[in-house]
Parts: structure tokens; C-alpha cells; sequence
């Protein structure tokens, strides 16, 4: 048994959904033989579907590379620890080439029309969602000359199909003797939650900007598929039906619809929160820092190299002061001489008697038009304002002398009638006290 426990004991082929168990089905998957009596059985992460295979099919289904392929949708390498159950049971090689091998296309087709398994990829599809962590992904998808250029990250990202990238690392690693589906799946979260403890305990980062933790969602709206597939041609309005495309066909690998990028998503779904969470292989501390500090550009106030490549120096640098033409000195200044001749004519008037206010009010108004704007004009409004002030105060005072002579009368009657009240009450005392 490969996979997770048998644990409501389901039969061979059969699927659970709520309580509705189907029938069994006794036949290989693949080859649709009859199953022998001691046949290789696996269950899937979520206990609900147990898919069942003859060991001579096992052996049959191979990569190019010659490895063994995990079951049930066929398509990365079989885990090291599977592998190693099926080579001591079966007494099958791990690797091995062999021209009685099933080509992909029969395999990817028979993993397509298994009723079972698209049944259980239908009701597990709707609500599975994964979140990458933006430092390993980073790495997995761009040249490290790329780190400190976000508009390079974005745009090598967009031109890679990101199952298919999946698929390629784990395949390369098996070349080399590595695990390399435990090693992206362990970037790799089911919540937003799980990614921010993933940033922190692998790479020391303990806060992160949320628009930048969505944009790393495989599945959601402008997220790190429909990004590609934007990138390849697809509009806002033709978007859904490129997703539905997506997830039930692979039409560039073997030009009919097969369906495994939502096999390959649901494993790696179901397998994200069961493996200890660890970075990518090989990424350094000073990369780790250069990619995040990187793709935290857009979220930060701080000045980017994008932000001062923006600002055009030709256009905002300072020239100083504009250098003003002779010319424009000369009919200033002649300006200026006719407008101080006037002002002299006008002072040296004959005036054979003193001005009266209003005339001095009119003398004042006259003397602001003809003073330049720029010069006089503040000293010919103070002037005004003075002489207004000046006989505002002095008709104050004015009133305010007759008031206090006013008063200065009724204070004196009070004082006298005070007086002789007081008189005659001290006479009334005195002859009280006798």
C-alpha cells in the first residue's frame, strides 16, 4: 500500500464522497487487466479514493529518465520511500530502461478517463488553494542575476508554466538521487498563515506586506497561473475558460485534453501542511536577503532604483536664475526714470495753501497710481492708513472729552448730595449720643 492509511477500508477502485461509497472495481487502472491477487494499492492523502495497479504496470509506467511513476496521476518521479516498498515487494528496479515501457500518452490517458479519479479531483478542486513562499519560488524561476531587479523577476516568472516547473525540479532532482518533490512542497503552504511561519523560521523574516503574500497564490485571482496566462495571450473576458483549459487539458505536451495539472496540484495540495517546511536547496543567506528586499520594492516607501530612473534630470535639474537680455534692462530702467519724474513734477506743484482731508486723501490716491507696483506701492497705502488712524484717534479723543466732562459733572452732584447726607446724619448722631 503507497499513500496515505486505509483508513474507512475502502475497497479496490472505489471513492468516498460524504457517505456515498462507489462500487469496486477490480481491474489495473492503467491497462484495465484483471488485478492480481497481490497488487500495488494507493490511497489517497484524503483517505477517499484507493486507486489499484498490477506491479507489472508499476513497472511499466517510466519516465524518459527510466524512474518509477508516482501513482495516481503519473507524472513526477515515485517517491523514495515508495519506490523502495515496490522494489522489496516486487523485486522491481528503481530505475531501469526498458523498451516494453507504457509511452506517456497511453498513461496520461488511461490517468484521464479514470471516472474515479476525476471524481475525486472535481470535489477536491474547489476550495484547494496553495501559497509559495516568494523568496524559494524566486529562485526556482529566475537567474540569480535577475535578484536585485524586480521587473526582470516578474517578467521571466510570466513566461514559465508554473506546474510544469514544478514537474521539471522534482524530475532533475531525481536525476541527481534527491527528493525533489519533499523539497518544493516544503516552500509551499495551504494558508496564509502557514507561509508567514514559513518566511520566518526559514528565512528570519517576521514581517511581510499582504499584496505580496496574495501574489503568490497558485490559484487565486492574479495570482502566480493567471499571471502566466495573461503572459500568453489570454484576456480578462476569455480568462475563465483559459483556467478551465488549465486544469483539464495539456494540450502543448500531448495535443489532447489529459488533466494531471490538477493531479499534480492536489498532491502537492495535500502533502504541503504533512512536510516539515523547510527553503529551497541552495539558496544563500545574502540571495535570501537581495530577493526580498527586492520584491518588497513596490510595497515600501523607501527610494528604488526604478523610482530615480523614473525622474527625467534633463527636465527637473536646476539651471538657476534665467539670464535677462540687455534690452530688457534698458526698458526697465527707462520705465522706472518716467515713473520717478512724474512723482517729482507732481511733489514740486505749486500749492498755495494747506490741503484739506479730503484733498489730502486725493493727494495720497494720486500718488499710489503713479508709484511702480513693485516699489511704493506698501508705503503710499501706509501713508493713507496713517492719516485715517490719525483723525479716527483724534475724533476719539474728541468724544471722549465730552464724556469725561459730562461725567465730571454727575460725579460732582453726587458728591455734594453724598456730603450733605453725611452731615446731617452725623448731627442726628451726636444729639443721639447727648
Amino acid at each position: 500500500m503507497l499513500g496515505a492509511m486505509d483508513q474507512y477500508g475502502l475497497e479496490c477502485n472505489q471513492c468516498k464522497t460524504g457517505s456515498t461509497v462507489s462500487s469496486p472495481d477490480r481491474n489495473d487502472c492503467i491497462t484495465l487487466e484483471p488485478l492480481e491477487p497481490v497488487h500495488v494499492e494507493f490511497v489517497t492523502p484524503d483517505h477517499n479514493l484507493k486507486c489499484c495497479y498490477n506491479a507489472s504496470t508499476i513497472d511499466r509506467c517510466r519516465s524518459p529518465q527510466g524512474f518509477m511513476l508516482q501513482p495516481p496521476h503519473f507524472r513526477i518521479p515515485m517517491t523514495p520511500a515508495d519506490a523502495k516498498k515496490i522494489h522489496e515487494m516486487f523485486d522491481i528496479p528503481v530505475v531501469k530502461q526498458s523498451s516494453d515501457s507504457l509511452g506517456q500518452d497511453t498513461v496520461q490517458q488511461r490517468v484521464s478517463n479514470n471516472a474515479q479519479l476525476q471524481q475525486w479531483a472535481g470535489s477536491n478542486m474547489r476550495s484547494a488553494q496553495i501559497w509559495t513562499c516568494p523568496i524559494c519560488w524566486t529562485a526556482l524561476t529566475c537567474d540569480s542575476e535577475y535578484y536585485d531587479d524586480a521587473v526582470a523577476i516578474s517578467s521571466a516568472r510570466k513566461q514559465i508554466d508554473p506546474i510544469q516547473r514544478c514537474i521539471s525540479y522534482i524530475m532533475s532532482q531525481a536525476e541527481i538521487g534527491g527528493d525533489g518533490f519533499h523539497s518544493i512542497v516544503s516552500t509551499m503552504s495551504t494558508s496564509k498563515t502557514g507561509l508567514r511561519y514559513h518566511l520566518q523560521h526559514c528565512h528570519g523574516i517576521r514581517h511581510a506586506p499582504v499584496p505580496l503574500l496574495n501574489a503568490y497564490s497558485l490559484r487565486s485571482d492574479d495570482g502566480i497561473i493567471q499571471r502566466h496566462l495573461v503572459e500568453r495571450g489570454w484576456s480578462n473576458d476569455s480568462a475563465h475558460g483559459a483556467l478551465l483549459s488549465y486544469w483539464r487539458h495539456n494540450s502543448s505536451m500531448f495535443g489532447h485534453g489529459v488533466g494531471f495539472n490538477k493531479f499534480i496540484f492536489l498532491y502537492m495540495h495535500y502533502y504541503a501542511p504533512r512536510i516539515t517546511t523547510a527553503p529551497l536547496p541552495g539558496i544563500t543567506q545574502e540571495q535570501t536577503a537581495t530577493i526580498w528586499n527586492t520584491l518588497c520594492g513596490p510595497y515600501s516607501t523607501r527610494e528604488t532604483k526604478e523610482d530615480r530612473d523614473m525622474i527625467d534630470n534633463a527636465t527637473f535639474r536646476s539651471e538657476g536664475p534665467r539670464q535677462r537680455t540687455e534690452k530688457e534692462d534698458v526698458e526697465e530702467q527707462a520705465s522706472a526714470d518716467a515713473a520717478s519724474k512724474k512723482i517729482d513734477d507732481y511733489n514740486n506743484r505749486d500749492v498755495s495753501e494747506y490741503l484739506t482731508p479730503e484733498e489730502l486723501e486725493e493727494d495720497a490716491r494720486q500718488r499710489a497710481e503713479m508709484t511702480p507696483d513693485s516699489e511704493s506701492d506698501s508705503e503710499s497705502e501706509d501713508e493713507m492708513d496713517r492719516y485715517r488712524r490719525e483723525l479716527s484717534e483724534r475724533r476719539e479723543r474728541q468724544e471722549q472729552n465730552k464724556s469725561d466732562d459730562s461725567d465730571s459733572e454727575d460725579d460732582l452732584d453726587t458728591l455734594l448730595k453724598n456730603t450733605t447726607r453725611s452731615s446731617k446724619r452725623i448731627e442726628w448722631d451726636d444729639s443721639d449720643s447727648e
